[in-house]
């Protein structure tokens, strides 16, 4: 054959390897559940539906660190509606049951009690399983946002939680965040089956000057130059909520989920600038007190970028398998987006 004719036909093999490898990615689609009343609305049960979920990764309690007793104890434990529950196992939906737990609580933790706040987290996990009357036996999931300080201590929960009797899940999955995969030679690899990598709250969310501390698509191309060397296979989680982070006298001041965008657009109230709002007056505007020179920036999680930074980070990823998660099934949440929106997003990934 001549040379003239080998090179074409090499060309067009590559491309057939390469639509071949990416015909092999298989998805899933997921929602967090974040709340701790679990009852779903007739619109969060269509979304489930229309979008073919076969996940949903609940939080089932937060394990926080209380000083009075001096020991990690459970907070905002998980009520199920028995209608919603009942309507989630008709669907066959998988339930991963999730943990999330505070670095403070590793802070303080002994790392000779870590065994006992295993067990007491399995025992809790498998209570709420059963008075639900819930089967969950394929994943069980761990959210934390360790340091390289707390490492040693979360590792070992973690080893001491697989280790348990009562473990019983055929996996153990934790949360990744981005600083954690790039620095992962300070911050460690946790010794789970997969990860769950975070794609969003990568911004400093504390700065002044930060544009957009939940997602940009620029801020997470810093981190991900290296995610195909991550030597666990990871999932993916995207964020669809938004926030106000409030500023006084220059310095954070605190973060609201419930503030409505529409009480910032008042012109004698607020001098508006991007996704800043300066305060001209000290004013009460639906139970919100803002004080004169008070800052507060609007923070969503914009269509576009969302779909920018999955593909971005589908792009350095090696996994083959990939739950996609978007947080979280709230009504309130997923009605800002159209239905061939989230279409898009879970789609971004292939």
């Amino acid at each position: 054959m001549p040379l003239a004719s080998v090179k074409p036909l090499i060309f067009f093999c590559l491309i057939l390897l390469l639509f071949s490898c990416r015909h092999d990615l298989k998805t899933e689609r997921a929602f967090y559940y974040w709340k701790s009343n679990f009852s779903l609305d007739e619109y969060e049960k269509q979304s489930v539906l229309q979008l073919k979920v076969s996940k949903l990764y609940i939080k089932f309690f937060d394990v926080t660190w209380t000083d009075q007793q001096e020991s990690a104890v459970p907070a905002a434990r998980i009520e199920f509606d028995p209608k919603s529950i009942e309507w989630v196992k008709s669907r066959s939906l998988e339930i991963i049951p999730t943990v999330f737990i505070t670095n403070e609580t590793l802070v303080k933790l002994s790392i000779s009690d870590t065994r006992r706040l295993a067990s007491k987290i399995l025992q809790l996990t498998r209570s709420i399983l059963k008075e639900n009357n819930v089967s969950a036996k394929s994943e069980l999931q761990i959210d934390c946002d360790w340091t390289q300080t707390t490492k040693e201590r979360y590792f070992k929960l973690l080893n001491d939680i697989k280790g348990d009797s009562l473990f019983g899940f055929q996996a153990l999955s934790a949360t990744i965040r981005l600083y954690q995969c790039k620095y992962k030679n300070k911050t460690g690899i946790p010794p789970v089956s997969r990860g769950l990598l975070m794609c969003y709250n990568m911004g400093n969310l504390r700065d002044p000057a930060t544009v957009n501390s939940i997602l940009e698509t620029s801020e997470a191309e810093k981190y991900i130059g290296s995610l195909n060397e991550y030597p666990l296979p990871l999932d993916i989680a995207l964020p669809l909520f938004e926030w106000k982070v409030i500023f006084r006298n220059g310095v954070y001041y605190g973060l609201s989920q419930e503030m409505r965008s529409d009480i910032l657009n008042d012109p004698d109230a607020f001098i508006k600038k991007d996704n800043t709002y300066h305060c001209r007056l000290d004013t009460l505007l639906n139970g919100f007190n803002f004080r004169t020179g008070d800052l507060v920036r609007d923070e969503r999680s914009e269509y576009n970028q969302i779909v920018e930074t999955a593909k971005s980070v589908r792009g350095k990823l090696n996994t083959k398998n990939v739950t996609v998660s978007l947080y979280h099934l709230d009504s309130t949440t997923i009605a800002k987006y159209t239905q061939n929106e989230l279409e898009n997003i879970y789609n971004s990934i292939h």
